[in-house]
């Protein structure tokens, strides 16, 4: 189950970090780095690690 969430996470953090690239809006591009920074700080949670 965790395997599956990792490689989830690591999808949407791919996808996300290049829609921040490739977004022309600056508003979504920020939105998108938020979720990017959720999406890393869930790989943290998952690998038990101190932020």
């Amino acid at each position: 189950m965790t395997l599956y969430l990792f490689y989830f996470l690591s999808f949407v953090a791919i996808f996300s970090a290049l829609l921040v690239v490739f977004s022309k809006n600056p508003v979504y591009s920020v939105l998108y780095l938020i979720i990017t920074f959720f999406t890393i700080a869930g790989h943290y949670v998952l690998l038990n690690a101190q932020f």
